[in-house]
């Protein structure tokens, strides 16, 4: 705009140019995930069964205190789950599945997957039961804890990406909080990821769509799209350079794009599942080994298969998880349109006008398409006005910028693909909330009720057990000393008896004994035979 006003004071019978209208920086738009909800689990029983297999029944009773405590953790966590999240209670819901996920996981490193045998083969029976996120009416039932634990890192990321919506982002402190959360629930579930590889249940054909891996590939994308995008909002408000507000923007149109993709992939696996989440058995592959039956894709072309596994994908997909594709994909269109049009300061700035234009007409292009997404998707109400407020700003600078350009400057426009390309940076990154952090032993205090506080604490409660790996270690351990041993005391003993031959074959110890007898000679006999 100084550019702008400079030039025109050197034209006399040029007006001044009208100040240029600040873009919307409304964040009402942010999206928080919705939490699972669990049916209850007996902990109680099936923990104090596994730990009398695994370990003895000693320790099963003398741990009884602290496994009611889980039970009760697990139940607390629950209820959270069955209530909605409010402004009110966020901070108290992130610490206490905070916590439940944190002893999930000490326990999985403690007992491995021998504790998933032993739940499912014990008289306890345990098994989880979570409800999708995305169809509420779809759950799935299995007995590991790697599944519970990973459950538990959805609804924990949830949490946070709720306390992230609320926070007052008008301020640079909540834009901060903000923007940690985000990166903490993108933290979250990578570690539920980590969770899930190489274990048997991730595999699961009856698995809901809300903890497969492309769900958590596009849950992950689209937190860290919203942490990147405080960082775009807090350099915006701070009118830093044009080029590194564009690189940034790109950099969230980017992300918003991969959850877009991830969430079409999850998508695009309802076409081949039923309505309620499991897999297609019998008739459809009887149907689709019938010589009669023609695959419709089979002579499309790849737009067109694309375009009918969108179509009837629709049909079956649950209606959150198309909102949420509907508004990723607008989103990374409005942010492409948010670094044209910051690049576009960079041009002014370097008194290139013309490019300027360029990229403010390529910037009004996309917003417009992003607008165009974002009309009448279900429940992205802020999101589509965001999209329209977003698009009259950016078309206001395009029309003053055309203007100055045709009536002062007139600079030629070049062709935007002749303009250099906007490279993102990426800022953000998934990162474990503090919370998540083991704390250091309590002292060995007791409450009221004579329990010891150590799980109160957050202290893993079965610090005294020693874990299954170990002890699997030390009994492989003590085998093979034992092998070693044994082969020592056989070597050992072939060797004496191979030195009992050879002496024998000598004639020893006899001949020795022979000798001592030498000194019961006569003098003279042996002093003859010392001379021989």
């Amino acid at each position: 705009v100084g550019a702008l006003r400079t030039a025109a004071a050197l034209c006399p019978g040029s007006p001044g140019p009208p100040p240029i209208r600040e873009p919307f920086w409304g964040m009402e738009d942010l999206i928080f995930l919705d939490l699972k909800k669990p049916s209850k689990a007996d902990l109680q029983k099936g923990l104090w069964a596994f730990i009398s297999i695994s370990y003895s029944r000693e320790q099963a009773d003398s741990h009884m205190p602290a496994i009611g405590e889980v039970h009760s953790l697990r139940e607390s966590s629950r209820q959270i789950s069955l209530k909605a999240l409010s402004d009110a209670n966020a901070d108290d819901s992130v610490g206490l599945l905070a916590r439940y996920a944190r002893l999930l996981t000490s326990m999985g490193s403690r007992f491995g997957t021998a504790v998933d045998e032993a739940l499912r083969r014990t008289e306890a029976q345990l098994a989880f039961t979570w409800n999708d996120a995305l169809r509420p009416e779809a759950k799935c039932t299995l007995s590991q804890l790697g599944f519970e634990r990973a459950c538990a890192m959805f609804n924990l990321a949830a949490a946070l990406s709720y306390r992230a919506t609320i926070q007052n982002t008008a301020d640079a402190d909540g834009l901060r909080a903000a923007c940690q959360d985000f990166q903490h629930a993108a933290g979250c579930l990578d570690a539920a990821v980590g969770s899930a590889a190489g274990t048997r249940w991730a595999t699961y054909k009856g698995l809901t769509l809300d903890v497969r891996p492309a769900a958590f590939e596009g849950f992950r994308a689209l937190m860290l799209a919203q942490a990147q995008r405080c960082f775009f909002e807090r350099a915006s408000r701070d009118a830093m350079k044009g080029a590194v507000v564009a690189k940034l923007a790109a950099q969230v149109g980017l992300f918003y794009k991969e959850a877009a993709g991830a969430l079409k992939a999850l998508r695009d696996a309802c076409e081949r599942e039923g309505p309620g989440g499991d897999a297609v058995e019998g008739p459809a592959k009887k149907k689709k080994n019938n010589p009669y039956f023609q695959d419709p894709k089979a002579n499309m072309t790849r737009d067109e298969r694309e375009r009918y596994q969108a179509e009837t994908a629709d049909k079956v997909a649950p209606p959150l998880l198309l909102s949420l594709i509907a508004q990723a994909e607008a989103q990374a269109t409005l942010f492409e349109s948010w670094a044209q049009f910051h690049a576009a300061s960079e041009h002014e700035d370097a008194y290139e006008y013309g490019s300027q234009v360029a990229r403010l007409r390529r910037a009004s292009e996309l917003v417009g398409e992003a607008a165009a997404k974002a009309a009448g998707v279900p429940g992205g109400e802020a999101c589509a006005l965001a999209m329209n407020t977003a698009a009259n700003s950016i078309r206001e600078a395009e029309a003053v910028a055309e203007k100055h350009n045709a009536t002062v400057y007139i600079e030629r426009v070049p062709p935007f693909s002749s303009l250099p390309t906007i490279e993102p940076k990426a800022i953000v990154r998934p990162t474990l909330p503090s919370e998540l952090a083991p704390p250091a032993p309590p002292p060995p205090e007791e409450d009221d009720d004579g329990r010891d506080s150590a799980l109160d604490s957050g202290f893993d409660p079965f610090a005294s057990l020693v874990p299954l790996t170990v002890l699997e270690d030390a009994s492989v351990y003590y085998a093979s000393r034992d092998d070693v041993l044994r082969q020592l005391g056989d070597e050992v003993e072939s060797l004496d008896s191979t030195a009992e031959a050879e002496l024998f074959a000598m004639g020893l110890p006899h001949a020795l004994a022979a000798c001592d007898d030498d000194a019961k000679l006569p003098a003279a006999l042996s002093e003859a035979v010392a001379r021989v």
